[in-house]
């Protein structure tokens, strides 16, 4: 994880679900990939893989892949 004032990067992947992002963060080898396909499988959108970088917009937070 790095982290600015504005921006955290995250060992995550992220899914959108109904119009909702499912950020899912933990460290590597524990299934975050799997767990996503798993949902991507059952209608679930990629958002990112690997690298998700949170970013703050006012009172709100809006997730961004993180370009590698």
């Amino acid at each position: 994880m790095s982290e600015t004032k504005d921006k955290t990067t995250l060992q995550a992947s992220a899914v959108a679900i109904d119009g909702r992002a499912l950020l899912l963060e933990g460290a590597p080898g524990v299934g975050k990939s799997s767990l996503a396909l798993a949902l991507i499988e059952r209608g679930a959108v990629l958002i990112g893989d690997d690298g998700v970088t949170r970013k703050r917009a006012g009172d709100e937070e809006e997730a961004r892949l993180l370009a590698v």
